[in-house]
């Protein structure tokens, strides 16, 4: 499976990426903008994405629209900063497959994660 992690820290999703799927021997690219995170898309064809949306410029909806353009078949996983960072329905509606707080156990993050896949 591959996996594509854009959160606003290189280091942080390097450390993610390999302590979430290291055992499973896949694919992890990371990316820190959302015009890197759509090249990427584009080249890799990710099964997720794990998606921070501090690195938008646009309105997030905007984003998941245009990425399911792009990778229609990516299964996309939101990490909000708190439940009032956006209209969590609205984002659903627009693509997103699920969301998850940043503040969460890592446990819950894989919890989150296999939810979606």
């Amino acid at each position: 499976m591959r996996k594509l992690c854009s959160l606003a820290s290189p280091i942080i999703n390097l450390l993610l990426l390999n302590l979430l799927f290291s055992p499973l021997k896949n694919k992890a690219t990371d990316t820190t903008t959302e015009e890197g995170t759509l090249h990427f898309c584009r080249i890799y064809h990710p099964h997720l994405l794990l998606l921070a949306l501090n690195i938008l410029s646009q309105p997030a909806t905007a984003f998941v629209t245009t990425l399911r353009q792009e990778c229609p078949a990516i299964k996309l996983l939101i990490l909000l900063s708190d439940t009032h960072e956006t209209n969590i329905h609205t984002l659903l509606g627009s693509g997103a497959n699920g969301f998850i707080l940043k503040s969460e156990s890592p446990d819950r993050l894989v919890e989150a994660i296999h939810s979606v896949i």
